[in-house]
This record gives C-alpha cells, structure tokens and sequence, in this order.
C-alpha cells in the first residue's frame, strides 16, 4: 500500500501542476490583469424628422481592474462598472453613476446640435444597449452601444415627440503605455 500511496500523490502533484500551467498558457480567466486601453469612440446621432445625421469622434481611456471593476473615461467624465470576461468578449456592465453619466452626455451632445437647440428640444434615454466587447487573440477588438430615446420641442405652437438614435462604435484599443 505505501507504494501505491506515493503514486498517489506524486500523481496528485502533477495534476495540481499541470492545472496551474494551463492558466499561464491561455486558459480562461474571469479578470484580465491591471490594463489600460485608449480606443477612439464615432458616434452616429439619427433624428428622422429633421434629418439631422451627426458623426462625432472622442478618444477615451478603459482601464480594466483585476478585481473586476471598469473605468471608462472621456475627458473628464468617468463612467465606473464591472466586468466579466471570457476568452472571446468581455461584458460591460456600468453602474447607476456610469449610466447617468452617460445618459448626460448623450443628452448634451444631442441638444447642443445647432438643428436641435434652435427647437428649445429636450431628449429623454429610453435605453442604453452595451454589446459586448469583441477580443481578438486576447486583445479588446471593437465594441457598441446604443441609446434610443425621445426629443421634445414645441413646433408651430404644438408639442411635439419624436425618437432618435444614438449608436456608438468603440474602436482603435491600443494599449496604454
């Protein structure tokens, strides 16, 4: 019995070895190590009943934690939430605050278009879509997210209602140094 005992455990050993070597060439892990990305972020803003079609572009800073957590910053405006990654995307999940930020600044950018702020228009968010963020060889790739909501603006002495979109490709991840 002892010899089958120090099979055992020499066989024990390699396994738990083997395991921990499988995470160091590749394997899935639930958090990317401390990394920072710039990426450029084009915003495509819709509004049908005015034809009104702006394209906008901002750089921004990601910086993913180990413990999970995401900053994503443009300009001064940070926007703070979780993460989950497997080998192929990570999901984006940004908090209240991050959310309300930007929410914000979609409304900004809408309402400071000279069509748009010439109506006295409000936007309201209805929704806010992240897609997931594409990785190619372990590397973030590409990334959207979608805002649809309402303007408001009284035309000809009427209130009036009308939805818009507001679609934003993140790419150009490269990583900060």
């Amino acid at each position: 019995m002892k010899k089958h005992s120090w099979i055992a455990a020499c066989m024990a050993a390699g396994v738990v070895g083997l395991f921990g070597q499988m995470a160091a060439f590749g394997a899935p892990s639930t958090t990317l190590t401390n990394a920072t990305y710039t990426v450029n972020s084009i915003s495509l803003f819709n509004f049908a009943p005015l034809k009104v079609h702006v394209i906008e572009t901002n750089s921004a800073t990601v910086a993913f934690s180990t413990n999970g957590t995401v900053t994503l910053t443009i300009g001064t405006n940070e926007v703070a939430g979780t993460y989950t990654w497997t080998k192929s995307s990570i999901k984006l999940s940004p908090g209240a605050g991050g959310l309300a930020v930007i929410e914000s600044n979609a409304v900004n950018l809408i309402e400071s278009n000279s069509e748009i702020s010439d109506l006295g228009a409000t936007a309201t968010i209805k929704s806010l879509k992240f897609s997931t963020v594409t990785l190619k060889k372990g590397a973030p790739l590409k990334a959207t997210d979608t805002i649809t909501g309402t303007l408001s603006a009284e035309v000809r002495g009427k209130e009036r209602h009308a939805g818009f979109s507001l679609l934003t490709e993140w790419v150009d991840w490269v990583p900060a140094l």
